[in-house]
């Protein structure tokens, strides 16, 4: 901080120069703030005769004209940094204490279903399906699908891989040429979240130019590491539409070219699933990384 005293010192020498009696005007004309009784003596100054002297001691002290605006605009911008700073660290703060809810969340819903699957018993005929899947690429995952099975009462089936996004394309037409009128399906979404999702289905996927509604009592939906699939709660609907891929009533649909954009989404409506659209995502809208549809033919 300035010395206050110092330049009530250079006031005098200025006033004594100009011939004028002692007068601290200028310290109260400028409220006593260093800053502008700096910039006010150097106004007084500069214009004096013989002012070198006065002009080096407030040099001494530090202070030019340039200094005072580079010295206050540098004051400034470093408390605006600041704040901004706290603010960011602030967010960042938040952020990861909601990256820390989920994550527990998550670990949560992770951690129980497999325990639960552990009392199922899967009959040996349903332990090698879906090993040509990239997304289920994990043996417990394969396991807990088949369970969801189990757990429906299908027994004995098989699989045959019929369409997966990265190989076929993801757009709604890709889906229906390879899925359209060949019976029972499950789907298998995988999200750009991690999430793992899907329905089954037991009806044909149908070639359509609207949306064409199939009333499913047997129609199933899943989201991987939850115990139990969702049980249709009434009539539900699969809805075979050219312009988007995979429909399973209000509750699933996945949209055209799903991985390069966010308009797939899941919403338990009136007409869905039992347990709706929280379990199944905890979100409403996805994007896909891949999509499976295997085609499932249940044994006689």
């Amino acid at each position: 901080m300035v010395n206050m005293l110092k330049l009530q010192h250079i006031q005098l020498k200025i006033n004594a120069l100009q011939g004028k009696p002692p007068d601290m005007g200028i310290l109260n004309g400028y409220e006593y703030t260093p800053q502008g009784v700096l910039w006010g003596l150097l106004q007084e100054a500069k214009n004096l005769p013989n002012n070198q002297e006065i002009m080096h001691e407030l040099d001494i002290i530090g202070v030019t004209t340039m200094m005072i605006y580079e010295r206050l605009e540098s004051q400034d911008e470093k408390a605006k940094q600041k704040r901004k700073e706290e603010k960011m660290e602030k967010q960042i703060d938040e952020l990861k204490a909601i990256l820390k809810k989920q994550g527990e969340e998550i670990a949560l819903l992770k951690a129980s279903p497999h325990e639960e699957q552990k009392t199922i018993q899967i009959p040996p005929q349903l332990t090698n399906l879906f090993e040509d899947s990239q997304i289920l690429n994990d043996p417990a995952m394969r396991l807990t699908l088949a369970g969801y099975f189990v757990q429906m009462g299908s027994l004995s089936f098989q699989v045959s891989l019929l369409y997966r996004g990265t190989r076929d394309g993801f757009g709604a037409e890709d889906f229906h040429r390879m899925c359209d009128e060949k019976g029972a399906t499950i789907t298998i979404i995988e999200t750009t979240k991690d999430f793992i999702l899907g329905g089954y289905a037991s009806v044909s996927w149908k070639k359509s130019e609207g949306a064409h509604h199939q009333s499913d009592s047997k129609s199933w939906l899943f989201q991987l590491y939850h115990q139990h699939p969702f049980k249709s709660a009434g009539q539900s609907q699969i809805i075979s539409d050219r312009k988007c891929g995979p429909k399973f009533g209000s509750d699933i649909e996945v949209s055209d070219n799903s991985n390069t954009n966010s308009e797939s989404y899941v919403h338990g409506g009136k007409d869905g699933y039992l347990f709706g659209c929280a379990q199944l995502l905890r979100a409403t809208n996805f994007s896909t990384l891949e999509i499976e549809v295997y085609q499932v033919m249940h044994d006689q």
